[in-house]
């Protein structure tokens, strides 16, 4: 396995993250110059921007699933007991790759609120951008600081959940088919906020499994979108196995 995780690390590169992070600290630091917000104010407001994480974090997470998407030749698959077990852990494995992701981009975002007030409140001047969501998250959450942890983790493991499903659609579609298929995926969390025609159909795409403040809205859409995922697969009792392994 620790053979798996490091030829993945090298396929996926560090390219991907150092362009992470330098587009999330010019996109903190652009934050920043509304003024009158303090620290835990601001990290929470980078980290749960709908545009920043749908069209800059979104596609590189995608990016990276195409560089580990196909399967290993057989060679690599028979060392493991079963073509189940080698897909656990190879999906195991890349979960290294969502926590860099994530720590990359944590860490510009702390960098890039060096030297603004502490103030964990809720209570923001009128007229702020972040007004909305935020008296949302009020109701959630009792601190901006404890909402920050809960993003950051969402993004984590969302991340993670994102290169599971795409290593699946991969095992069953081929490369070809799986790029299309994702970018399709990719174009319904990109119009998701600006179409209500959208929202009111009772599917999710990866937007709702990255960004908990869509995911807030989305009622029961990833359920139906793991179900509706789990209908595809093939009735074999040993795929069916395999299946209800990765979406129940």
């Amino acid at each position: 396995m620790i053979a798996l995780i490091r030829k993945n690390l090298r396929l996926w590169g560090y390219g991907k993250s150092l362009a992470l992070f330098t587009g999330c600290i010019l996109f903190s630091i652009s934050g920043r110059l509304n003024g009158g917000i303090a620290y835990e104010r601001h990290i929470l407001s980078a980290v749960s921007d709908h545009y920043y994480l749908t069209y800059f974090v979104l596609p590189i997470v995608l990016l990276s699933c195409f560089s580990f998407i196909d399967d290993d030749g057989e060679p690599v698959i028979l060392r493991f007991q079963s073509y189940h077990s080698y897909f656990l852990k190879k999906w195991i494995g890349v979960g290294l790759i969502a926590v860099i992701l994530t720590a990359v981009q944590t860490g510009a975002i702390l960098l890039s609120s060096i030297g603004l007030p502490l103030g964990n409140e809720w209570n923001l001047a009128a007229g702020a951008t972040e007004a909305e969501l935020f008296s949302t998250l009020e109701q959630l959450f009792a601190s901006p600081l404890q909402a920050f942890v809960c993003f950051t983790l969402y993004q984590l493991i969302g991340s993670w959940l994102i290169f599971g499903i795409c290593m699946w659609i991969g095992h069953f579609t081929g490369r070809k088919w799986t790029i299309r298929i994702v970018i399709v995926l990719y174009v319904l969390s990109a119009v998701w906020i600006k179409l209500p025609a959208i929202q009111n159909i009772p599917l999710t795409s990866f937007n709702h499994l990255l960004i908990h403040a869509a995911a807030i809205h989305a009622d029961n859409y990833v359920f139906c979108t793991v179900r509706m995922a789990g209908a595809f697969a093939p009735t074999s009792p040993e795929m069916s196995r395999y299946c209800r392994v990765l979406f129940l």
